[in-house]
């Protein structure tokens, strides 16, 4: 079973393109947010869902424990109708940490259906940096196992530079990539499938808020290959090389080759895989008719299997362009031997661009169909028609035609009732805290809160963070959210304040002067060497490169001439 899931998450992969998605050539199919503890408990998903950045939304799960705020975003997002994945923030050093890390993650996530990939986020270099590469990529390896035996699509979430130095990603090809990079262009010179490029946006009210683009349509390959919680769908082979093209103008059917000018066709092409078709409407008004064009394609089913075994038929369907108003697009199931006919399951009107999954039920059929039993279906008709007038291209795919079965529902045994004798259970022995837990509670009561907290608190937040590391996995259960979720506040707070502070003073005299000019500039001339910490500080212009632009703004702020750098913003 796990042989056959990674070959069916391979072939997803190379199919859908996640191996092979260069920012310049792919086209975005989805803008979406990821969110997590810091944005609060009091998300409006209904007006993520109508924002133009609402089509999906990755969702912290697991960080030092569960995220608090996960379980709330997950139910109120998909009550709002948000496509969902999920990320897992890592920080175990050894494969026994990563593994318990997943498995608490596994137990968060369970129940749950998730439309986008589960991710292993990887980017503290202060916990990874020192462990060598290939230790690093190991660790990613055995998370993004343990996900997909679990049946789970996994990724890999990082930024650039983190890719580029601690990880290696040709490694990981098995797994799709999430990159971040906030420079308005991707760096990570490897195949991903989304971008993070900016962690500013604001979302449905949400304001700071990370921004996404997904370069993959990701919700048809979890419910067709029965990933990340969704139950998988049979293929239902049809004929696509001899469906009927018909087109209509008015009530009349005519010709397909006379009905256009030059400037118009009605064509197909073999997209998406084996089984997709397009039909393109190229100024279908250039007939001088147009205002009721209307085109439509006839599969007929190649499968021999009585289709009243199943309890659903279900497909996807790609629209070009918006259809509101008078656009209209119509199913039908046909049981007999002609083309036409009226057997109407479905139709619709308002319709947004993009891919929208259809699924029929087998009693619906019964209402459409001179049966009850949809045995004698034997075609499946997909109409188009315009009767308000457009121009230019419009077409529609139509894709992964599927069926599948409700669950068997089992009914519960009645429960026998013995009567027994009261049972006095032993009270439970109360559990003693752990020496490490009272002194890391002690040390945080020392510390103002995190919004609080200033520079001269490094040391103590330092010592904080080695107290938290030093307990054992089993006795951080003692700790409250609360506390887990203040010391990685407490981390990141100091981190961005040691990170602004620091700016400019290259020397690490504790002034920002001429001199810092100086080594920045020898520095870009390859006439002196810097320290990491040295390149950070030298880097304020924002453009990820030390140069003279870099000495320039640092000799205007030792003068006066400006009181922020460039990067502050």
């Amino acid at each position: 079973m796990k042989r056959m899931l990674a070959v069916l998450l391979t072939l997803a992969l190379v199919v859908t393109g996640l191996f092979v998605v260069p920012a310049s050539a792919a086209t975005v199919v989805a803008e979406g947010i990821d969110v997590s503890y810091w944005q609060g408990p009091n998300i409006n998903w209904n007006a993520v869902a109508s924002h133009s950045h609402g089509d999906f939304a990755i969702l912290r799960a697991y960080c030092y424990g569960k995220d608090s705020y996960f379980d709330i975003n997950y139910q109120r997002a998909k009550d709002a109708g948000v496509p969902v994945g999920a990320y897992c923030y890592i920080y175990g050093t050894t494969t026994a940490a990563v593994q318990a890390e997943i498995n608490a993650l596994l137990s968060v996530i369970q129940g749950k259906q998730f439309e986008y990939p589960i991710y292993i986020d990887i980017e503290d270099t202060a916990t990874y940096a020192s462990l060598g590469r290939q230790t690093v990529t190991n660790l990613v390896n055995t998370a993004c196992k343990m996900l997909e035996e679990a049946g789970y699509f996994a990724g890999v979430y990082t930024y650039t530079s983190f890719a580029a130095s601690y990880i290696y990603m040709d490694q990981l090809t098995n797994y799709t990539t999430w990159i971040a990079d906030y420079r308005g262009y991707v760096g990570y010179t490897g195949a991903y499938a989304m971008w993070q490029y900016g962690c500013e946006g604001s979302v449905g009210g949400i304001s700071p808020v990370d921004v996404n683009y997904s370069y993959v349509d990701f919700p048809p390959i979890m419910k067709s290959l029965g990933l990340n919680g969704f139950e998988a769908s049979t293929a239902y082979p049809y004929d696509v090389d001899t469906y009927t093209k018909m087109l209509y103008d008015g009530e009349n059917k005519v010709n397909v080759s006379t009905a256009f000018s030059t400037t118009a066709s009605l064509s197909d092409t073999k997209t998406q895989g084996d089984h997709s078709l397009k039909l393109t409407f190229t100024n279908p008004n250039a007939n001088g008719n147009g205002s009721k064009l209307a085109g439509m394609a006839v599969f007929k089913f190649t499968n021999t299997a009585d289709l009243s075994k199943y309890d659903y038929i279900r497909f996807d369907v790609y629209f070009s362009r918006e259809m509101t108003g008078s656009n209209g697009f119509q199913i039908n199931f046909i049981s007999d031997n002609t083309e036409d006919g009226y057997n109407c399951l479905k139709a619709v009107n308002d319709f947004k661009a993009g891919w929208h999954s259809f699924d029929i039920k087998r009693t619906d059929i019964g209402k459409a169909v001179s049966s009850a039993d949809w045995s004698n279906v034997k075609k499946l008709r997909f109409a188009w028609w315009n009767y308000s007038g457009i121009s230019g291209e419009t077409y529609f795919l139509i894709d992964n035609v599927r069926v599948a079965n409700d669950p068997p529902v089992v009914e519960p045994e009645p429960p026998v009732v013995e009567p027994e004798p009261p049972v006095v259970e032993p009270e439970p022995p109360v559990e003693k805290t752990d020496p490490k837990v009272e002194e890391f509670r002690e040390l945080m009561n020392g510390l103002p809160a995190v919004e609080d907290l200033e520079l001269r608190h490094a040391d103590d937040v330092a010592n904080l963070k080695d107290v938290y590391d030093s307990i054992e996995e089993d006795k951080k259960a003692q700790l409250t959210q609360e506390e887990i979720d203040y010391v990685i506040g407490a981390v990141e707070k100091i981190n961005r304040l040691e990170y602004f502070a620091n700016l400019g003073d290259v020397t690490e005299d504790g002034s920002v002067d001429a001199k810092d000019a100086l080594e920045v500039l020898k520095f870009a001339v390859g006439k002196n060497l810097l320290t990491e910490k040295q390149q950070l500080a030298a880097e304020v212009v924002g453009d990820n490169e030390i140069n003279a632009k870099d000495a320039l703004e640092i000799l205007k702020y030792a003068v006066g001439k400006i009181v922020k750098f460039p990067i502050e913003g």
